[in-house]
C-alpha cells in the first residue's frame, strides 16, 4: 500500500466495554478485539489468541492525576504520581 492510510469503521455485531469480556469473546471466536498487551500476553503465548496488525499501534492515552492540594499530599499519592509520570 506504499504508506497510504486507509480508515475503516467496521460494523460490529457485538459491542462490549470490559477488557476481560472482550478477551473472552475473542477467545470464543467472536471476532477481533483491540486490547492492551498486558491483558492478552498469556493468551497469545498459549495460542488461544493471535496478534494481527502488529505493525499498527494505537496513540498513547493521556493519564491525569487530580488531587486537592500539594500541601497535604499523602506519601502514597506522591509515589503513585511519580510512578505514572516516570516514563514521560
Amino acid at each position: 500500500m506504499s504508506g497510504e492510510v486507509i480508515a475503516i469503521r467496521p460494523k460490529a455485531r457485538l459491542a462490549l466495554d470490559g477488557g476481560e469480556v472482550l478477551r473472552d469473546a475473542a477467545i470464543s471466536g467472536a471476532g477481533l478485539a483491540f486490547l492492551p498487551t498486558y491483558l492478552v500476553n498469556e493468551d497469545i503465548a498459549a495460542g488461544r489468541l493471535r496478534e494481527v496488525l502488529a505493525d499498527f499501534a494505537a496513540p498513547p492515552i493521556p493519564i491525569s492525576a487530580i488531587y486537592p492540594s500539594r500541601r497535604h499530599l499523602a506519601p502514597k499519592v506522591r509515589k503513585f504520581i511519580d510512578l505514572v509520570t516516570m516514563n514521560r
